[in-house]
Order: structure tokens, then C-alpha cells, then sequence
């Protein structure tokens, strides 16, 4: 493999430079030497004087095996080394104290209604508030109402109240306005009231706006029907008008049996009433009568409108009697359930 013994000798490691230094043993200036070299020196003892032919024929093996042997020691102490200190260092290695937690910093949190809203749910929670204050409250809450977009939100159903905190706030503010409307301790109390009202029915944004389904859920329908029979007040008749035409029509016959026909035909038949007051009336009349003419008609609201003879109403008499003629005038027993002609 290695060529003739001369060859695999000068290969291996020739005697004048290689054998001296490697069979010389460490002294007391000298460093000292690694363990496990003796054998290797006994490798080179027996490899390097040849006796006989049949030894210097062995000699290019043994010198093989000297050289993978020594590299083989020199190359695997370090990486031995390495590994035992690593285990020792994680052994000897103590994980460090865990600081203490530390509590989270303390941001006040935001109120859930504006300063105006709040006021005014505090008056309402008093047992006796005075009715000056909340007639300022109210107004300070409209202008708020009117002039921030993004004040707040109303649910859209009475049964969303309970699960949230800001629900139950809304819903305490419709229901303090309809108290106050409700009152009749102070006159100046309930006009800011139903103004307050209006505002929130039909001011505003769309955002903000008080759905008029969540207010008849609330109880608004039996309340402004009664103040509208003892006031005959537009204000009030403007919000059952908005009422009777974006309610659902589940909700109409709770609205027209809570006396609303009544009130309009209280309000018509008054000679001394304000024609604006009349003309509100016949509004709701005749949004009603294209939603639901049958309840209309039996509330006798054809006889009311056929005795106006005011000139202005007149053109919204005509078309409040086209719904209601059919179903008042005509032939049989039974009404026709359709004013269509065929």
C-alpha cells in the first residue's frame, strides 16, 4: 500500500527528526505530557529500529496506526472537554429569582355616557329632583343630542337592555323623558320634554337616533297618545305620525288602541284648535288609514274629517275619505277588504 520499506520508513517517521523528540520523557522545566501517549510511544519503540525484513515489511502499517491513533487522541480530547464542561456548567448553573409581578398600570376608565347623559341619569335617579334643573338638563342633553354625531347609540329592543350596562342607561333616559312628559306639576317640564323627544325620534344622526320600535317598547305609545288627547299638542302629534310610519305593523293596532284616532278627532272637531294643530292631526289620520284603514274607520275617523271645511285641509280631507269611503260606504253586510275597483 505504501510502496517499499524504505518508502513506507520515510513516510512514517524518519528517525533523526520524529523519534527523539517523541520517546524523550517530560522533565521538571518541560510541559507535561498528555495521558495515554505511552502507548504511542511504545508504537514508535517497536516501528522505528527495525530487526528483521519481515518487521520493516510491517512497519508502514504500524506507522499508519501510529498517525490515526495520535490524531484520533489529539482531535477527540477537546470536543470530550467541551461536552463535560457544558454539563457541568448546567449542572453547577442556578436559574435567577423571578422579579416580583407588577401590577398593572392603573388608566381610569372611560365613562360609557357623555357628561350631559350623565346628569341628566342622575336627576332621574333622585327621588325629588327639582324641576328647574331638569329642564336645564334637558336642554344641555338635546344640544348635545343635535350637535354630537357620535354621542352614543340606543338598542333597537327592550330585551337587549339587560346584558349591558349602556342599555340600561338608554333605556333610563327614555323612560325619564317620558315621565317628565307624563307630569303635570310643570308645563315648562314637559314642552322641553317632548321636545327633548322629538329631537331624539327625528333629529340628529342615524347613528344616535332613537328607534321608534325601541320607544313604543318602552311604553311611548299609551303615554303621548294620553298627553296629545289632553293637550292636542303638534309636538307630540309629530312624533306619533313618525311613529305610525316607521313603526312595524305588529305595532299599529297597539298604537291606534292606545286612542290615537281619538286624540286626532278630538283635536279636528275643537273650532277654537290651531290650524296647525288640525293639520298634524290629519297627517297622522292619514298615515294610518294607508297602513291599517279598517281600525281607522271603526275609530269614526270619516265622520271627524268629512266636517272640516277649512280650505287649506281640505285637499288632505279628500284624500283621508278615499281611503275610508270603501270601507264605510258601500253594499252588504260586510265591508270590502280593498278599495281597488275592478
Amino acid at each position: 500500500m505504501f510502496g517499499g520499506p524504505s518508502q513506507g520508513l520515510a513516510f512514517a517517521l524518519p528517525r533523526t527528526v520524529v523519534r527523539q523528540p517523541l520517546l524523550q520523557r517530560p522533565t521538571g522545566h518541560s510541559t507535561p505530557a498528555r495521558p495515554g501517549l505511552g502507548k504511542v510511544d511504545e508504537l514508535l519503540t517497536a516501528c522505528s529500529v527495525p530487526s528483521s525484513r519481515a518487521e520493516s515489511s510491517r512497519a508502514p502499517a504500524l506507522a499508519a496506526s501510529i498517525v490515526v491513533a495520535f490524531f484520533g487522541r489529539f482531535c477527540k480530547a477537546p470536543v470530550r472537554k467541551t461536552a463535560r464542561s457544558r454539563i457541568a456548567a448546567v449542572a453547577s448553573r442556578e436559574a435567577p429569582p423571578r422579579p416580583p409581578k407588577e401590577e398593572p398600570t392603573p388608566f381610569p376608565r372611560s365613562p360609557i355616557f357623555p357628561p350631559e347623559a350623565f346628569r341628566l341619569l342622575e336627576l332621574f335617579n333622585t327621588e325629588k329632583p327639582e324641576l328647574q334643573d331638569l329642564v336645564f338638563a334637558l336642554e344641555d342633553f338635546q344640544y348635545l343630542h343635535n350637535t354630537d354625531r357620535q354621542w352614543g347609540r340606543f338598542p333597537r329592543h327592550v330585551r337587549d337592555v339587560p346584558n349591558d350596562p349602556y342599555n340600561r342607561g338608554s333605556f333610563q333616559i327614555i323612560r325619564g323623558i317620558l315621565k317628565c312628559i307624563q307630569q303635570t306639576r310643570s308645563s315648562d317640564l314637559r314642552y322641553q320634554a317632548v321636545d327633548t323627544l322629538l329631537a331624539l325620534v327625528m333629529g340628529g344622526s342615524n347613528i344616535t337616533r332613537c328607534s321608534v320600535t325601541f320607544l313604543v317598547e318602552a311604553g311611548g305609545a299609551g303615554v303621548l297618545c294620553g298627553v296629545a288627547k289632553e293637550t292636542g299638542d303638534s309636538s307630540v302629534l309629530e312624533i306619533l305620525l313618525e311613529i305610525a310610519r316607521m313603526a312595524p305593523d305588529e305595532m299599529l293596532p297597539q298604537l291606534i288602541e292606545q286612542g290615537s284616532v281619538e286624540a286626532c278627532n278630538s283635536i279636528i272637531e275643537d273650532s277654537g284648535a290651531e290650524p296647525l294643530d288640525q293639520l298634524a292631526a290629519l297627517d297622522l289620520i292619514l298615515a294610518l288609514s294607508k297602513r291599517a284603514p279598517a281600525p281607522v274607520a271603526n275609530a269614526g275617523a270619516y265622520e271627524a274629517v268629512k266636517n272640516i271645511t277649512n280650505v287649506v285641509l281640505i285637499p288632505r280631507r279628500n284624500k283621508i275619505m278615499n281611503f275610508l269611503r270603501p270601507l264605510v260606504q258601500h253594499e252588504g253586510e260586510e265591508a270590502p277588504t280593498t278599495n281597488l275597483r275592478i
